[in-house]
């Protein structure tokens, strides 16, 4: 039986109910975000009437950076997979598509002088964070996401089960984010340190707010991050510097690819190297000992003394 000649408004109301529970919270929100520019320009047009042409059309009038204009035909093309799948459409308008030429820019990474300022002169629970963070390579979500049950003192590791988002547990990134990191040996003793003056809380959270509630990533850039960066004079970048700090880091320490890949939490795109190639434990634990030697604050002091006593902001 043929299907009706739906609009792209008419097909996204079939389309919204199936799909949604597929994706998580934070995903469905970056999609609903997409196709509301989508929307405005294709909602009325028949799906039989869009072509490779109309979508270049379109592509030419957007006044946004080509990175942002390969985003909205990406989640475009996720809607048109399944008006094709299910019958809707015959063809592929998306196959020949051409962009426009981007520039990629340098992302931000912290130096390692920039790194020991901010251990030095953040305050606790920051100090904390921003160690993990430094070291071990793992989005600001999964950091504030940890809770004492993921850490194991004894091996020296910390294992990625959870994400936080816009104050919400979910699910990590993909399947690759599920992943276990060794500490180094002085990071591990500072978190049993660290330990001892925590603040329990439901959650079990390293990281909470007075509520005893996941912090909100953006409110801790803005309100920690950020002014503590002023003050050093560092230039104003996000939680992201880290990481790519850390990775830069791994370089440097010519680190074995596929530790690497395992640390940062990134899906291989050659299947043989993530179905064949394993990481020596033992050689991922001296990864891990070598971060000392790039990463930890100069000051010796114990937790205790550097802790802020004021209330922390509640996110």
């Amino acid at each position: 039986m043929d299907k009706p000649p739906l609009t792209l408004r008419q097909f996204l109301v079939v389309w919204e109910p199936i799909a949604r529970p597929k994706y998580k919270p934070s995903t469905w929100r970056n999609l609903q975000s997409a196709l509301r520019r989508v929307v405005a320009y294709f909602g009325e047009m028949k799906l039989s009437e869009v072509s490779t042409e109309v979508l270049e059309g379109f592509i030419a009038k957007q006044k946004t950076s080509p990175a942002h204009v390969r985003n909205l035909i990406k989640y475009f093309r996720i809607i048109w997979k399944s008006a094709k799948k299910w019958g809707y459409v015959s063809f592929n308008p998306f196959f020949e598509v051409e962009f426009p030429r981007s520039t990629r820019k340098e992302p931000r990474f912290f130096t390692e002088p920039e790194l020991s300022s901010i251990l030095d002169a953040a305050i606790e629970p920051d100090r904390t964070l921003y160690w993990l963070l430094a070291q071990t390579a793992i989005r600001i979500g999964e950091a504030i996401a940890l809770t004492w049950d993921t850490v194991d003192l004894e091996l020296c590791n910390i294992s990625i089960r959870t994400s936080v988002w816009r104050g919400e547990i979910q699910t990590p990134k993909s399947n690759a984010s599920v992943r276990t990191i060794p500490l180094s040996p002085r990071l591990t003793e500072h978190l049993a340190k660290y330990q001892e003056f925590w603040t329990p809380n439901p959650h079990n959270l390293l990281f909470a707010n007075t509520k005893g509630k996941p912090w909100k990533a953006d409110n801790l850039l803005t309100h920690h991050l950020h002014p503590l960066l002023k003050r050093l004079e560092i230039q104003r970048t996000g939680f992201h510097a880290f990481r790519h700090a850390s990775d830069t880091n791994l370089d440097r320490m010519k680190a074995h690819h596929k530790i690497r890949q395992q640390r940062m939490g990134h899906a291989s795109a050659e299947i043989t190297l993530s179905r064949y190639t394993h990481v020596i434990d033992e050689d991922a634990r001296a990864v891990a000992a070598s971060f000392d030697r790039f990463i930890s604050p100069t000051t010796s002091q114990h937790t205790k003394t550097k802790r802020n006593t004021a209330p922390f902001i509640i996110f």
